[in-house]
C-alpha cells in the first residue's frame, strides 16, 4: 500500500498527473492513460493536499466519476505555483544539519580541508553531541535496529561536501596536499537595493518565459530576501508584502507544464554539456527504455510541445517530452558520429492562395504574412483578393493554421490535390449540426490514451520493478540541478531560522515549532492526521539551537552563515537571462555589464545551438522596444498615456511567448472598460502626468473577477484533435463536463479581450468541435463558415 509523505524522490507520476490535471479532464479511472498507475491515484492526490496545491484544484462529478482540473488564473499573472514542487525533495533531516555545520565553518575560515571539518566537527560538542542525539530519535522513528554513530563519520561529511560542490554552492582547489574549500560567490550580495529590485522585475519575468524556471523561482525567493532587509522568518508569514509583487507583466502561450518538464530539462543539459548518452523511458507500457546520445531540445510554442531529438543505433530519433518518463545521465560518452539525414525528397507543397479582400481584411493579412513570412510569394492584387504562392514542406500539417485566417483564406490550387480538399472537406463538415467524419481524411483513427487507457499490464511492471534494481548504466555522480536537498522547502526553512537566529532575531522554542507548523508548502488542515516526516523538521530545529541563559530564548549552535547561497543552476539561469534579448532589455546598461563580467566563466544551462525555439505562431517582435519600456515606465510611474488619441491608464504589459509580441493591458477612460492594444507597430506613445484611474489595482482585479466568460464545447476525437486542443487551451482553465466514448464536453474560461485568440483556436480545431452555447462565439463561427463557404468551390 502506497504510504503518503510529505516529500518527494522523483517527479515521473507527479509529473504526469499534473500534466493531466492541467488539461483538465483528469479522473482516476483513466489516470493510466498518462502513465499513472490507478493505485497511486489517492496518494498523489493526499499528497498534493499536504502540499497546499489542492486549493487550486477543483473536482465535479459526472456520473460516478470524479472529474478533477486545475485553476490557471494565477499563471496568467506569472504566479506558476507548480514550481513549489522542486522545493518538496525528500531531504534527509541529518544530512540537513551535516550540511550547514560545513557551510557554517566554510563561511568562518578559509581553504577548509575535509579533515579540518571532521576535526572541528567532532571536537565542538555542542555540534557532535546534537548529531549524536538526533540521529537516535531519528533512528528510534524509523525502527532501525542499528547502533547510531557516536560522531560525524568523515566519509559522510565527504559526501555532503561532493553534493555541495556539485550543486556549486562550494567551489573546491587543489591544494598541495589535499583539496580546500570556499564558498562560492553569490553575486547577489555585491548589489544596491535599486540593483535588486531591477534584477527581480527581470528574473520574473524571465522565469515565466524560460523552460527552466524553477531555477529562476528559486532565486526570485533570495533576492526577495534580500530586498526586505532580510526580513525574520516568523515575520514573513504574517504578510504577503515579502514576496514579489507583480503588478507589471501578464503572459500568455508559455506553457505551464514547462515547469514540470525540469525534470527531464535539467539532467539532459547536464547531459549535452558532458557529452554523455542518456537512457530514457516512457510512460507507454511495454515500450523497452532506450539509451541515447542527446543532440537537441527543440521548444515548439504555440503548440505548446518540446522535442528531444536525438542518436539511436546511428538513426536520429525523435521524441516528445511530454511522453518520457525519465531521462537518466549515463556513464557512456555521447557519440561523435552524427548520421546525415538522407533527404528522400527535396520537393515542397505548393498552395496557390486567393487572401480575399472582405471587410478588415488588413490586420488578419499584416499576421498572415508575418506568420508565413518564409514561404510566401506575392504574385499578384486585385480589388478583391491578394495571389499568393505558399510553397512548404508538409501543406497538411499547416491546415488548422490556415484555417485560422478563415473567411479570407481561398485554396484555388494545391500541388496534391488532397491538400485543397481536406480544407474544404473539413469547412463542409464545420457547420453540419451533427459530428461528420470530413471527406478525404483516414476512417481508421490512431487509439486516444485520453478516452481509451492503456490496457493493466501488471507483469510489466513487476518486470520494470525487478529490472530497475540494478542500473549498471547511470552514471551515479549526478544529483538534481533543482530537485535537491538545497533546494528543498525543510533545509531553506531551517537555514532562514538558523540565520535570523546569528542575526540576532529572537525565538523561544515553541515560536520555532510555531514557524515550522506555518511554513510555506504545508496546510494546516484540522483533518489532516500528523505524518512521520512532519516529526523530523522538529527534531532538525532542535538539534540546531540551545537555550540561553535565561531559559527562555534559544540561541544558534552555528557561529555563521551566508547571507544567501546559489547554485549553479541559478547562475546558469542568470547567464540564460543576459543572453536572451526576450528580457535582457530589462537591465540597465550598469547592471547587464556588472552580471556579465561576474558569470563571464559561467556556462547557458544547454550548451549553445543545443537549445532551439521553433515559433508556429505570428511573429510579433515589435518594431523598436522604446514604446514598450515607456509603457511599463507609465505602470511604474503610476501616470496615464495616450495611445493611437486613446486617453489609457496602462495597468499590465502582456507578453506573448509564442509570438514573441507585446500588448498593452489599460483601462479605456472613454469606453469605461479594459482593453488590449497590440504594441507589433506602435511608433510612439504620449505620456501623461495625469495620474492613472484612481484604485486601477482593484478595479482590475473586479473586472477579471466579474467579466470572465465561459465558452463550452463537445470535442470529438478526430484527427488528433484532442491532443491539439489541450494544448491550444494550456493556458486557460480547461474544464471538462463530460465524457463518452468519443468525445469531451468541454467549457474554457476567458476574458472578454482574450475573445479573438479562442477564437482563432476554435477556428484551428475546425470540424472537431460544436460550441453548445448560445453566444457571440459561436455566432462569429457560424458567420465566417458561411462566408468562406461563399467562396469555396462546390461541395457535389
Amino acid at each position: 500500500m502506497a504510504t503518503t509523505t510529505n516529500y518527494l524522490n522523483d517527479l515521473a507520476s507527479m509529473r504526469q498527473f499534473l500534466r493531466s490535471l492541467t488539461f483538465g479532464n483528469h479522473n482516476r479511472g483513466k489516470v493510466n492513460a498518462r502513465g499513472i498507475k490507478e493505485s497511486q491515484h489517492d496518494d498523489v492526490i493526499r499528497r498534493l493536499d499536504y502540499f497546499d496545491i489542492m486549493r487550486h484544484i477543483y473536482t465535479q462529478r459526472i456520473g460516478k466519476a470524479s472529474i478533477h482540473h486545475l485553476d490557471k488564473n494565477d499563471f496568467l499573472d506569472g504566479y506558476n505555483y507548480l514550481n513549489q514542487l522542486y522545493e518538496l525533495y525528500a531531504a534527509v533531516p541529518e544530512q540537513i544539519y551535516v550540511q550547514l555545520c560545513i557551510l557554517s565553518y566554510i563561511s568562518c575560515n578559509e581553504n577548509v580541508t575535509i579533515t579540518d571539518l571532521y576535526q572541528n566537527m567532532n571536537t565542538d560538542l555542542n555540534i557532535v553531541d546534537n548529531y549524536v542525539d538526533l540521529v537516535k530519535r531519528l533512528y528510534a522513528q524509523r525502527n532501525k535496529k542499528q547502533e547510531p554513530p557516536t560522531l560525524i563519520d568523515q566519509q559522510y561529511i565527504q559526501r555532503q561536501i561532493k553534493t555541495l560542490e556539485t550543486l556549486g554552492i562550494i567551489a573546491r582547489t587543489e591544494g598541495s596536499k589535499s583539496y580546500t574549500y570556499t564558498i562560492k560567490n553569490t553575486i547577489l550580495e555585491e548589489l544596491t537595493k535599486p540593483q535588486l529590485q531591477e534584477l527581480a522585475k527581470a528574473v520574473f519575468f524571465f522565469t515565466n518565459i524560460s523552460i527552466t524556471s524553477a531555477a529562476g523561482h528559486i532565486l526570485l525567493k533570495k533576492i526577495m530576501y534580500l530586498l526586505n532587509g532580510l526580513a525574520p522568518l516568523k515575520e514573513q508569514q504574517k504578510s504577503a508584502i515579502y514576496a514579489f509583487n507583480n503588478t507589471f507583466f501578464t503572459f500568455k502561450d508559455n506553457n505551464p507544464n514547462n515547469v514540470i518538464d525540469g525534470d527531464i530539462f535539467y539532467p539532459l543539459a547536464d547531459a549535452l554539456h558532458r557529452h554523455r548518452k542518456v537512457r530514457l523511458s516512457f510512460y507507454e507500457p511495454g515500450k523497452p527504455r532506450e539509451i541515447v546520445t542527446p543532440l537537441s531540445l527543440q521548444t515548439y510554442y504555440g503548440e505548446n510541445k518540446n522535442i528531444l531529438c536525438s542518436i539511436n543505433n546511428g538513426i536520429i530519433q525523435r521524441n516528445r517530452v511530454d511522453r518520457i518518463k525519465s531521462l537518466e545521465v549515463t556513464r557512456y560518452n555521447a557519440s561523435d558520429f552524427i548520421p546525415v539525414m538522407e533527404q528522400t525528397s527535396t520537393s515542397v507543397d505548393t498552395c496557390m492562395i486567393h487572401f480575399l479582400t472582405l471587410e478588415g481584411y488588413q490586420l488578419a493579412y499584416d499576421q498572415f504574412s508575418r506568420q508565413f513570412k518564409n514561404w510566401i510569394t506575392v504574385l499578384n492584387t486585385t480589388n478583391e483578393y491578394i495571389e499568393i504562392q505558399l510553397d512548404v514542406p508538409d501543406a497538411l500539417q499547416l491546415l488548422p493554421l490556415l484555417r485560422s485566417y478563415l473567411p479570407y483564406v481561398y485554396i484555388t490550387h494545391s500541388s496534391k490535390p488532397s491538400i485543397k480538399n481536406k480544407f474544404y472537406s473539413n469547412l463542409y463538415a464545420s457547420l453540419g449540426l451533427d459530428f461528420i467524419d470530413p471527406e478525404g481524411y483516414k476512417k481508421k483513427k490512431k487509439i486516444n490514451r485520453f478516452l481509451n487507457p492503456y490496457p493493466k499490464k501488471k507483469d510489466f511492471d513487476k518486470e520494470s520493478l525487478k529490472n530497475s534494481k540494478k542500473d549498471p548504466d547511470i552514471d551515479g555522480t549526478y544529483v538534481s540541478s533543482v530537485l535537491n536537498d538545497i533546494n528543498a522547502i525543510t533545509f531553506t526553512t531551517q537555514y532562514q531560522l538558523q540565520l535570523d537566529l546569528i542575526n540576532g532575531i529572537a525565538y523561544t522554542k515553541s515560536e520555532i515549532d510555531d514557524v515550522i507548523n506555518r511554513r510555506d508548502l504545508l496546510t494546516p488542515a484540522l483533518y489532516k492526521k500528523p505524518l512521520r516526516n512532519d516529526d523530523y523538521e522538529q527534531l532538525l530545529a532542535h538539534a540546531l539551537i540551545e537555550t540561553t541563559e535565561d531559559g527562555e530564548e534559544v540561541e544558534s549552535i552555528l557561529p555563521d552563515l551566508p547571507l544567501v547561497i546559489i547554485s549553479d543552476a541559478e547562475r546558469m539561469f542568470l547567464k540564460d537571462l543576459i543572453s536572451d534579448a526576450r528580457v535582457s532589455w530589462l537591465l540597465s546598461e550598469d547592471l547587464f555589464q556588472v552580471i556579465t563580467a561576474k558569470l563571464e566563466s559561467v556556462d547557458t544551462t544547454f550548451p549553445a545551438n543545443t537549445w532551439t525555439r521553433i515559433p508556429t505562431m505570428t511573429d510579433d517582435t515589435p518594431t523598436s522596444m522604446d514604446v514598450i519600456i515607456q509603457c511599463l515606465q507609465s505602470i511604474e510611474n503610476n501616470v496615464r498615456i495616450t495611445l493611437n488619441g486613446k486617453d489609457l491608464s496602462p495597468c499590465r504589459l502582456e507578453y506573448s511567448v509564442g509570438s514573441n509580441g507585446y500588448s498593452l493591458i489599460a483601462y479605456d477612460h472613454t469606453e469605461k472598460t479594459f482593453k488590449d492594444f497590440s504594441l507589433h507597430d506602435v511608433e510612439n506613445i504620449t505620456v501623461s502626468t495625469q495620474e492613472r484611474l484612481d484604485d486601477l489595482e482593484i478595479v482590475y482585479a473586479t473586472y477579471r473577477e466579474e467579466s470572465r466568460e465561459t465558452i463550452s464545447f463537445i470535442l470529438h476525437d478526430a484527427n488528433n484533435a484532442v491532443d491539439r486542443c489541450f494544448n491550444y487551451f494550456s493556458n486557460y482553465t480547461i474544464q471538462a463536463i463530460d465524457i463518452t466514448a468519443e468525445e469531451f464536453t468541454i467549457e474554457v474560461s476567458y476574458l472578454p479581450f482574450q475573445e479573438q485568440d479562442i477564437l482563432r483556436h476554435l477556428l484551428k480545431l475546425g470540424c472537431a468541435i460544436r460550441v453548445l452555447d448560445n453566444c457571440p462565439l459561436r455566432d462569429r463561427l457560424e458567420t465566417i463558415y458561411k462566408t468562406a463557404l461563399v467562396y469555396a468551390p462546390s461541395n457535389e
